[in-house]
């Protein structure tokens, strides 16, 4: 499910106790993963993330907003793997 869809989805539980114990909705994998991302760019892209990535040359200047913001999702994919073997 979509992000849109989950959040006029996720309004039907919160109008009804009945569906509160008996729905779990939640979000598909490629939203989650997105949001994640998404999430850790916003968390370290102030702390010196954003400029380390630039300065190495792993993300362009242009790009740098769309990889930490999720959007750009196979360059944020690579980046945050090329992270993870860093670290």
């Amino acid at each position: 499910m979509d992000e849109a869809t989950y959040a006029k989805a996720q309004q039907i539980p919160w109008l009804n106790d009945t569906f509160k114990s008996r729905i779990v909705m939640r979000l598909g994998e490629f939203h989650t993963s997105m949001a994640y991302m998404a999430c850790i760019g916003s968390r370290f892209g102030d702390a010196g993330l954003r400029d380390v990535l630039i300065e190495s040359g792993v993300v362009a200047q242009g790009s740098i907003k769309g990889v930490l913001s999720g959007h750009h999702y196979n360059r944020s994919v690579r980046t945050h793997k090329l992270l993870f073997d860093a670290l």
